[in-house]
């Protein structure tokens, strides 16, 4: 926002299609905006910062201002579209064509932009240069592949708006998709992403020890890193589990005892997971605990551990790391279950599966990818002993246990 007159550019003499002389507008710096009164009651035009945005915008929008029988009846605002968008996004959750956590995410996202427009606001009267503004400012600071999943959220909804309440937008590239090649540049300067097996060795040891972890819930979260390992799994995958997908194996059979069988809640693609003995016995701890009707993993009062913004895995797995690595400046507190989820994968590629064509789906079906090989997809029959090869070769990796080890 401008606050010194000599920062505001000069405007640009242009000639006025309503009136003779130039484009007058006057800089209103309480507002950072251009402006222009008619009638006793001011209507701005675009950013301090963007003199020739502000007369494109002038020139569109004066007609309309001067003869309010010329607006378009349908003029919807903001808050009207956004409203109607997430009341379907609601309906959608009720069928179960939407999750819990998208629908939340598509509110935080459309909260923003909102609150940077002002929610009444027509819809029509936001020029691209205002939308490009708004995505700078909503979600400019925020990493690539994040700020590429809001913009994508903000150009559905738009999208949604055209399309059933019969509105042009007019957003522009301000809602282009963020370039490939600037999300993969950002993940390349991350550097390795893995975990090494000490790491989660400490972890595990840490998290075993006799000495409490303050209201941290020791089970949930020795659990999580292990099902972190043993499939890939990130914290919605765990919090969403359903009592249905375990079914335990009274004795372990070569390093095995038991089977997560059920489709992944974020794709619905189908997800089996032979378990190690260790994770097994890991959830039979925490079930002795606790039960509940419709979720496999619970807290200790039995609420969802995942739900929206809260996130109670990673906030446990947090303090855990703080303490497992006690100096705040060690790079071993970056570590996040999406590392084990990309090391799970790593080592599960070097794993030797008989028949070796069957390793490829079986990968897939423990960590719940979906396929774009339509022969792969139609495929029904991924032997039970190529996922058991592929998972016992991550728990050997893990444990540094020999290959003939049973």
């Amino acid at each position: 926002m401008t606050t010194n007159p000599r920062d505001t550019p000069d405007l640009p003499p242009v000639p006025d299609p309503y009136g003779p002389g130039l484009i007058r507008l006057t800089a209103h710096r309480g507002s950072g905006k251009w402006r222009k009164r008619h009638k006793g009651k001011d209507h701005y035009f675009g950013n301090l910062s963007d003199p020739r945005g502000a007369i494109t915008e002038y020139i569109r929008r004066w007609p309309e201002i001067t003869n309010p029988s010329e607006r378009p009846t349908s003029a919807i605002r903001l808050f009207d579209g956004f409203e109607a968008f997430l009341l379907e996004g609601r309906r959608r959750l009720e069928r179960g064509d939407m999750t819990d956590g998208r629908l939340r995410s598509y509110t935080n996202t459309l909260s923003k932009v909102a609150n940077h427009f002002g929610s009444a606001r027509p819809i029509e009267e936001i020029s691209p240069l205002e939308w490009s503004e708004a995505m700078h400012e909503c979600f400019g600071r925020s990493a690539p592949t994040t700020r590429n999943i809001r913009i994508q959220e903000v150009r559905t909804t738009l999208t949604w708006i055209a399309r059933n309440m019969g509105l042009k937008t007019t957003a522009g590239d301000a809602i282009r998709p963020v370039p490939m090649r600037v999300r993969r540049r950002h993940e390349r300067l991350k550097g390795p992403q893995l975990i090494t097996p000490g790491q989660i060795r400490k972890l595990l040891k840490v998290c075993r020890s006799t000495e409490e972890l303050g209201n941290t819930d020791t089970a949930i979260t020795e659990v999580s890193i292990l099902l972190a390992i043993n499939a890939g799994m990130r914290q919605a995958d765990i919090a969403q589990l359903t009592p249905h997908a375990y079914r335990r194996d009274q004795v372990a059979t070569g390093g095995i005892r038991g089977w997560l069988d059920e489709p992944r809640a974020k794709t619905e693609s189908p997800r089996r997971i032979p378990l190690w003995a260790e994770t097994a016995d890991a959830l039979d701890r925490v079930l002795a605990d606790r039960r509940h009707p419709e979720l496999l993993l619970v807290s200790e009062n039995g609420s969802q551990l995942v739900r929206g913004s809260t996130d109670l895995i990673a906030k446990r797995f947090a303090r855990l790391r703080a303490r497992a690595w006690k100096n705040p400046g060690s790079r071993h507190r970056s570590i996040s279950l999406d590392r084990f989820r990309k090391t799970f994968v790593t080592v599960a590629k070097k794993a030797r599966v008989d028949p070796p064509d069957m390793a490829p789906n079986a990968r897939r079906l423990i960590a719940g990818h979906t396929t774009d090989d339509i022969h792969e997809a139609y495929n029904q029959d991924v032997p039970d002993s190529a996922m058991r090869q592929i998972v016992l070769h991550v728990r050997r990796w893990l444990y540094r246990l020999p290959d003939d080890h049973a």
